[in-house]
């Protein structure tokens, strides 16, 4: 019983000085510094520009992009990326979509719940997670995002978004993507396109 409240006590321990640490603003702007480095070496030479911590492109149909976004406590952050609509779109407005997702929704299922909100601690230094995120944001987000930036980019869903609400409306993602191809309109009401 005595080695169970030891393992008990290291395990509370442990989560003590994790926390303390995620709350440390030098973890907090090392982490940050470095995952901006690795964004900018993603997304630079693409023709993002930067801006604090989000990266944007504007071509002739929408305007894509990618932004760190500091969680409420501000303890963790999240990476989203998505394109929005330019003003001078040809659909109507009440068919104009801005959409946009959290990096989670590139991920494997089993990664998803661990890649929604990313803590500065386990981003601080030699960290699996920031490779994963690195290489999430290189092998999926960036070529997710040229191909949005064109005329049919409002139709492009991430991957597992796509598998997600086929399994879960089927018909709703069958008519979406028929009413986009057909009528060039995004008609997306209550597909949960969001994060």
């Amino acid at each position: 019983m005595e080695k169970t409240d030891k393992t008990m006590e290291d395990a509370d321990r442990n989560a003590i000085n994790a926390w303390k640490a995620a709350l440390d603003p030098t973890t907090r702007k090392r982490a940050l510094k470095l995952l901006t480095k690795e964004v900018d070496d993603i997304f630079l030479p693409l023709g993002f520009v930067r801006k604090g911590v989000r990266w944007h492109r504007t071509g002739w149909f929408a305007t894509t992009f990618v932004e760190i976004q500091k969680s409420r406590y501000g303890n963790a952050c999240f990476i989203n990326f998505g394109r929005d609509a330019r003003d001078a779109d040809w659909r109507a407005p009440s068919y104009r979509n801005n959409t946009h997702w959290r990096i989670a929704s590139l991920a494997q299922r089993d990664a998803a719940c661990r890649l929604d909100q990313l803590p500065y601690a386990e981003l601080d230094g030699a960290s699996e997670l920031r490779l994963e995120v690195v290489f999430l944001l290189r092998n999926g987000a960036a070529p997710f995002l040229e191909q949005a930036q064109g005329l049919f980019g409002f139709i492009l869903r991430p991957r597992r978004s796509v598998e997600d609400e086929l399994r879960r409306r089927p018909a709703a993602a069958f008519r979406r993507v028929l009413s986009a191809l057909l009528l060039g309109r995004d008609d997306n009401r209550g597909a949960g396109s969001g994060h």
